[in-house]
């Protein structure tokens, strides 16, 4: 019965049932890297993910090949805080056979995303935001990674960060202006997030990534903290979110430090405050 839904639900809406080796199983959602599928790995006998990402027919005759040696590129980050990435390669569009595309097969993490994590938050107390801000710090020690390798996200939200069932966080979603996503929708919205000169069509850099990740956790940090903004993160996020670039933190590891220097000079005020308060469960 499960093989012939899967053979129905690929053969009537995406006409793709396998990648290689990866027979794709259930379309988990879109993004800025394009459609990501759960598939199974013969050869491991494991559930990975399977990213695929269409050229756009306008980014000419070299932009298969550098898409994937961005991937490639990617994939060879060493970061405990980034989606591990297992195989690329490239794939042909069964629906429109001129078109090319690029295949990420990584690990399929068990949870969800930040933005639906957020949404089942049901204790806000004081004692979470300091929790979240320090899983926000991991996930930018990814981003921090990925610009020592003069590599840039381009498209950071909290759809970007899998918050696992386990607690654990991962950031995955990485996009290029190269890639289409393989469905007629985009269910991400990234716009919100980017930097001003990116929403104006300038460059994509590592000042933009950093916007949008102070952007991602300012948002964040409202939902649970409710409009109380500690001064000294707001005062961090803010210098981050600068509309000149060249007035925000010059490195993410700058900007990193600085938020874990203020969240820990609020954790021990709060600690004192909240001693007897029990500590929300991720």
């Amino acid at each position: 019965m499960a093989d012939q839904a899967h053979q129905q639900l690929f053969s009537t809406h995406e006409a793709l049932s396998s990648i290689g080796r990866y027979g794709l199983r259930k379309l988990l959602g879109t993004g800025a890297s394009g459609s990501v599928y759960s598939a199974f790995d013969p050869e491991s006998n494991q559930d990975v993910a399977v990213n695929l990402m269409l050229v756009s027919p306008a980014a000419g005759p070299n932009a298969v090949s550098e898409l994937r040696a961005e991937a490639e590129a990617w994939a060879g980050i060493q970061n405990p805080f980034l989606v591990r990435m297992h195989e690329v390669g490239t794939y042909v569009d069964p629906r429109e056979r001129r078109r090319q595309g690029v295949y990420v097969v990584r690990d399929l993490v068990s949870g969800m995303d930040m933005q639906r994590w957020l949404d089942a938050l049901t204790r806000p107390i004081a004692m979470s935001w300091s929790h979240l801000l320090g899983m926000f710090i991991d996930a930018g020690s990814a981003l921090a990674s990925a610009h020592s390798r003069g590599l840039v996200h381009g498209g950071f939200s909290p759809a970007s960060i899998l918050v696992g069932y386990d607690g654990g966080i991962r950031v995955g979603d990485f996009t290029s202006r190269l890639a289409k996503p393989m469905g007629d929708t985009d269910q991400f919205t990234t716009v919100a997030y980017a930097a001003p000169e990116v929403q104006a069509g300038g460059q994509v850099d590592a000042l933009a990534d950093q916007f949008s990740f102070c952007a991602t956790v300012w948002s964040s940090l409202q939902r649970v903290v409710q409009g109380k903004m500690p001064r000294r993160v707001s005062a961090v996020l803010a210098r981050g979110m600068s509309e000149n670039p060249s007035d925000r933190w010059g490195s993410m590891e700058l900007l990193l430090a600085a938020l874990d220097k203020a969240r820990g000079g609020l954790l021990r005020r709060t600690l004192g405050a909240f001693s007897s308060a029990r500590p929300v469960a991720f």
